[in-house]
């Protein structure tokens, strides 16, 4: 997970996952590349809390985000990391440019243009996720915390029963608009660092 309640850092236990699958592919015949997919970090930091919350989360977005080391948000760091552990292999694919023309870019990125965009067709149904608005997602904590404390759920059933009956039926309808439930210097800085990651890591 990008973040874990017991550290500040930014996937804290990358090293440790990349290390073991790096491992298992050097003792096994699978050639393998790895794609990775970085986001704008506003939206993959609300998309990490929406599956905080889906998984029984009680904490406001401040919160959860607010344990985290700023200057360890930081993609290129990440790439760092795949790249020692896997040399060469390591594409990096920016998330808003893959699903805008997702046929050609899965023709591309994963088949090596062994399949055709034509043959990829009918992936353009693909879409992005869907995240409730904040005002949803305040609704979803407090339910979550309701059926803690007064039905003795655990986090991960309370999380079940949240997304079933409060995050689903809205999630059509409505979408994150301009409030991140970030700091707005926090925004500027991770917008910035940002654009600069794309420009740096997203050469293909």
């Amino acid at each position: 997970m990008p973040i874990n309640r017991n550290s500040d850092l930014f996937y804290p236990d990358l090293e440790f996952r990349a290390k073991r699958l790096s491992s298992f592919l050097k003792d096994s015949p699978i050639e393998a590349d790895i794609v990775f997919f970085i986001r704008d970090y506003a939206g993959f930091l609300r998309s990490s809390y929406i599956q905080y919350i889906r998984q029984g989360g009680t904490e406001t977005i401040g919160t959860f985000i607010g344990q985290l080391s700023h200057d360890t948000i930081n993609w290129t760091h990440v790439a760092g990391i795949l790249e020692t552990y896997f040399p060469g292999r390591v594409r990096i694919v920016a998330y808003e440019d893959f699903f805008s023309a997702p046929a050609r870019n899965l023709a591309r990125t994963f088949f090596d243009g062994c399949l055709s965009e034509a043959d990829c067709t009918g992936l353009e149904a693909i879409r992005v996720n869907r995240s409730p608005a904040l005002a949803i997602t305040r609704v979803a904590r407090a339910t979550n915390a309701a059926f803690q404390e007064r039905w003795k759920m655990t986090p991960r059933e309370a999380g079940r029963l949240t997304s079933k009956l409060v995050i689903r039926p809205f999630e059509g309808w409505l979408r994150f608009g301009g409030k991140s439930g970030l700091n707005p210097d926090l925004l500027e800085t991770l917008n910035s660092r940002y654009q600069e990651d794309v420009k740096n890591l997203c050469r293909q």
